[in-house]
């Protein structure tokens, strides 16, 4: 009871945050909200700020990392949220050389209220995040431990080293810990959301080589790392997602306009990592950049047609023999009809001389083994 006393209190200190920042508007309606919008409509401040603005700088005044990470795992769902994109807008440009400290977390995040007010969530108004709670708690380990953070954060950045516009650093592992996150720049670089067009190309690229050479993706990040050659990082994302095959399909289909409604988890990542690509890099063609450097064949889905004769037919084209074969044409039935005829082969003159032939040898065979033997 008590237990239950204290949700709902940090609740409904929540929806009084909202009010203050002109967002009750992002509970409105939850079945799981209903007991603490009454009071919270008291405390409304009006602005005329658009909706995601809103939203973001109630994100960046309450400054918990548990309640951006469940911000961005509804956000990503485009069957909930429609098309809006939510990103830190207010995120300011840093200067960075040599050692940095890059991040931060609070102390004492309440991972406990935030994990049940999720679940809460799901049960009562958004059944279909269920997957995404589970996953929810998964990276919650890497929200609240920057050692593993920091671990993702290397794993990326090895994967990208490859990719020669590619901005370095390393991870200071003996100032690194629990709850901060120190970087090393040989160089001068800046965290920005602003790019020059030709780190726009670069970024482009490099979000394409992740994808279509290493197999991986990252959803959303709130800037990246641009030095003076204008190469490019990330340094603060969410999470390394795996592409699969069927998700690189569903991206070739996104990149000629034809991706139908994303269906998996990945599928609304990998929608709103495309649309914040846009943001990011307004002044270049990025299905031009994305198709030259995903290869000549990124932009053509593998697995496009949805019959089982034009699947055949496309991969016998494209040098794969399935013995496809053209239909057999319809006959009449009646010119048929003689192959019921059991006994049909009996009245053929050649069946009787083979008879004969097969069976003379054989009886001079029986006759000789019982004579001798």
């Amino acid at each position: 009871m008590i237990n239950e006393i204290l949700q709902f209190i940090k609740k409904q200190k929540l929806a009084i945050h909202l009010a203050r920042h002109n967002a009750l508007f992002v509970i409105k309606g939850l079945k799981s909200f209903s007991g603490v919008m009454p009071l919270a409509k008291l405390f409304v401040v009006k602005n005329k700020l658009p909706h995601a603005r809103c939203i973001e700088n109630f994100l960046a005044a309450e400054n918990n990392p548990i309640l951006y990470a469940a911000t961005d795992e509804i956000a990503a769902r485009s069957d909930i949220v429609g098309k809006t994109l939510l990103y830190p807008y207010n995120q300011q440009t840093r200067t960075m050389h040599q050692e940095v400290l890059f991040k931060s977390i609070p102390l004492d995040s309440e991972r406990k209220f935030w994990v049940e007010l999720f679940r809460e969530i799901v049960n009562k108004d958004f059944p279909q995040l269920k997957s995404q709670l589970s996953f929810f708690e998964r990276r919650l380990d890497i929200i609240l431990d920057l050692r593993f953070y920091g671990s993702e954060l290397e794993t990326l950045h090895e994967n990208s080293a490859n990719y020669e516009s590619c901005c370095d650093f390393e991870i200071d592992w003996i100032k690194t810990n629990k709850h901060n996150l120190f970087l090393d720049f040989d160089g001068t670089c800046r965290f920005t959301q602003m790019l020059p067009k030709a780190a726009q190309e670069n970024l482009v690229n490099l979000c394409a080589y992740l994808f279509y050479e290493q197999s991986l993706f990252i959803s959303s990040f709130s800037g990246v790392s641009l030095d003076e050659k204008n190469q490019v990082s990330f340094l603060d994302f969410d999470y390394i997602y795996q592409a699969e095959t069927t998700l690189k399909d569903f991206a070739a289909q996104y990149m000629q306009g034809k991706a139908p409604q994303p269906q998996s988890n990945n599928e609304y990542k990998l929608q709103r990592a495309f649309m914040l690509l846009k943001r990011y890099c307004p002044d270049v063609d990025i299905v031009a950049i994305w198709h030259n450097s995903g290869g000549s064949d990124s932009l053509t889905p593998r697995f496009a047609p949805t019959d089982e004769l034009s699947y055949l037919k496309l991969m016998t084209d494209s040098g794969i023999n399935l013995l496809y074969r053209d239909e057999i044409p319809d006959t009449n039935a009646s010119s048929l009809a003689y192959l019921l005829d059991s006994s049909r082969h009996k009245k053929d003159p050649q069946y009787r001389k083979s008879s004969l032939l097969y069976a003379a040898p054989l009886f001079l065979l029986i006759y000789v083994l019982f004579k001798y033997f």
